[in-house]
C-alpha cells in the first residue's frame, strides 16, 4: 500500500496522497509506530527523494526557500502571497507543502 501511494504521489503530485500516507500511520488517534517506520523508510529513501519539497534558509537571505524540483526554487513568502491572490499553480504548491508537514 505504501509504495502504491508513493507512486501515485510521484505521478500526480496530489497532496491527498501525502494525507493518505499520514492516515495509514494512525488508528483511533493512536500512532502506529511500525507503520510510521515503514512509511518513513519508503518516503525518505533516496529513490523517492523527489516527492518531498525541500526548505532552506540561506545565509544573508531573509526568506525561507521552497524547492520542489530542480528548476522550481522560490521564497515561501512569495509563493504564499501569490497563492493568496488566487494563482492556481501556487495554491497547489502551498497545499502540497502543507500536506507534507
Amino acid at each position: 500500500e505504501i509504495e502504491t501511494f508513493v507512486n501515485l504521489l510521484k505521478k500526480s503530485r496530489e497532496p491527498k496522497f501525502l494525507t493518505y500516507l499520514g492516515d495509514l500511520c494512525v488508528s483511533k488517534g493512536i500512532a502506529i509506530q511500525k507503520v510510521q517506520g515503514m512509511v518513513c523508510n519508503v518516503v525518505l529513501n533516496d529513490q523517492h527523494s523527489d516527492i518531498l519539497m525541500k526548505i532552506s534558509l540561506p545565509r544573508r537571505h531573509p526568506d525561507v526557500i521552497l524547492e520542489w524540483s530542480d528548476d522550481n526554487r522560490r521564497p515561501l513568502r512569495e509563493v504564499s502571497e501569490s497563492a493568496a491572490k488566487g494563482d492556481n499553480q501556487d495554491i497547489k504548491v502551498i497545499e502540497y507543502f502543507r500536506a507534507q508537514l
